[in-house]
């Protein structure tokens, strides 16, 4: 089951899949690093990689589109399965990784949307209390009698 070399790139699918694995593994450090900005409530930090996630998830999609392409007709999809036991071992690895890093990361999102909402939540049962006095007279207004 020989794969074709993609024509557009002219990478053979040895090649995108090596790519693949890079990519993985950036994302996996991309969401290392959200998950400490996330921790650390450092905004800039946090918007910055999930920019990045954001092409990395776009740069592996249309990795696996190459590799899908670059196959023979009548040949099985591409799986993560490369025929290399050591690849394989450590491609098995990062998809292993980037599931926990990816769940952790909703768990932390999630909590931060619940700590966003309590905040807000108690900032609007204050306002009244922190507002303007509605049954005061405006200031100055005795003067003017």
């Amino acid at each position: 089951m020989e794969l074709n070399t993609d024509s557009k790139t002219g990478q053979r699918p040895r090649e995108l899949s090596e790519l693949r694995l890079e990519v993985m593994l950036r994302l996996a450090a991309a969401l290392e690093r959200g998950q400490t900005a996330v921790l650390g409530s450092d905004l800039a930090v946090l918007e910055r990689d999930l920019e990045e996630q954001q092409a990395l998830c776009r740069e592996w999609q249309a990795l696996e589109a190459k590799l899908r392409a670059a196959r023979l007709p009548g040949d099985v999809p591409p799986t993560m399965v490369t025929g290399n036991p050591a690849r394989d071992a450590r491609l098995s690895a990062v998809c292993r990784r980037l599931r926990v890093l990816v769940r952790v990361h909703a768990v932390l999102l999630a909590r931060s949307r619940r700590t966003a909402r309590i905040l807000e939540n108690l900032l609007a049962s204050t306002r009244a209390t922190y507002g303007p006095f509605e049954s005061a007279p405006p200031v100055g207004a005795e003067a003017g009698k």
